[in-house]
Formats: structure tokens, C-alpha cells, sequence
């Protein structure tokens, strides 16, 4: 009887373990991505120091999304560091209204540096006033993560 009953349960387990992570998914953009190997935010600088231009899969909470058209938008984690997310060659955009959402993104990471005049169209991409846009005078230095694919998390889905 427990050679048959244990694996019941773990059969059951696992499948409640899938039913849960089904549920948390609102919808995925781009294509379709393995959420099962990603990393969280925070563990992104080590693991690009260990493999730079690498890909991968991160999750993290959106602090800003382009307001223009949904083609960008920007990861934060809990002390502040961002990372920038493209939609790898503009095939797909994002709702405007995702901002404090949480993401799992799949794509390629890199370091760039984002010049004056593109850090000015994201300021007029996010509605920032002329003041804020004019005041803006040096190039950064950015993570960046040309997405393939981004699975919207259900609202009330946290980042761990």
C-alpha cells in the first residue's frame, strides 16, 4: 500500500505545484519562455560577471513602462540598480499600465551606454516635464536585456 500511496501524493503535489505557477501567469509576451531556471534581479550583476552578454531569465518588479507605445520598459530591484528592457527588434510591446507589476524576461544582457539624445526620448516617453528633459546632459552607463519573451505576473504575484 505505500509503494502505491507515496507516489499518489508526490504525483499530486507536483501537480498543484503546476496548477499554481499556471495561475500566477496574466499573459506572456513575445514568445513563449521557460520561467523554471530564472534568476532574481538582484543576483543579475554576479551572474553577468560570470558570463557577460549572456542570456537569461530574470524576474523583477517594473518600475517604468514607455508611455508612448509599451516598447520598453524598466526592472528595479530593492536597492535601487535597473535594468532597462528592450523589446528585441520592437516585435512585440507591452500594456502601459504595468508599472509595479511583476515579470519574469527572457533575452540577451549586456552593458550600454545610453546616449543623451535616447535618455531624452525615454524622459518624453515617460511624460516628464521640459525642465526634467533639458536638465538631462550626460550619457549613462545601463544594463540592458534585449527581451525575446515576458510573462506578466497576476497582480496580486510578488517577487521573492
Amino acid at each position: 500500500m505505500k509503494n502505491i500511496v507515496i507516489p499518489i501524493f508526490s504525483l499530486l503535489i507536483a501537480s498543484c505545484s503546476i496548477q499554481s505557477q499556471k495561475e500566477a501567469i496574466d499573459k506572456t509576451f513575445g514568445e513563449e519562455i521557460d520561467t523554471s531556471n530564472s534568476i532574481g534581479i538582484e543576483q543579475l550583476e554576479s551572474k553577468m560577471k560570470a558570463s557577460p552578454n549572456s542570456s537569461i531569465t530574470i524576474k523583477g518588479k517594473i518600475s517604468e513602462v514607455c508611455q508612448s507605445e509599451g516598447c520598453w520598459l524598466e526592472l528595479e530591484n530593492t536597492v535601487g540598480q535597473t535594468v532597462i528592457v528592450r523589446m528585441q527588434d520592437h516585435q512585440f510591446t507591452v500594456p502601459k499600465d504595468i508599472a509595479g507589476r511583476t515579470v519574469y524576461v527572457s533575452g540577451m544582457t549586456f552593458l550600454d551606454t545610453t546616449i543623451v539624445e535616447a535618455l531624452k526620448h525615454y524622459a518624453e516617453d515617460l511624460g516628464k516635464s521640459q525642465e526634467e528633459i533639458n536638465a538631462i546632459n550626460k550619457p549613462t552607463i545601463d544594463v540592458v536585456m534585449e527581451a525575446k519573451g515576458i510573462v506578466l505576473l497576476k497582480k496580486d504575484a510578488s517577487v521573492e
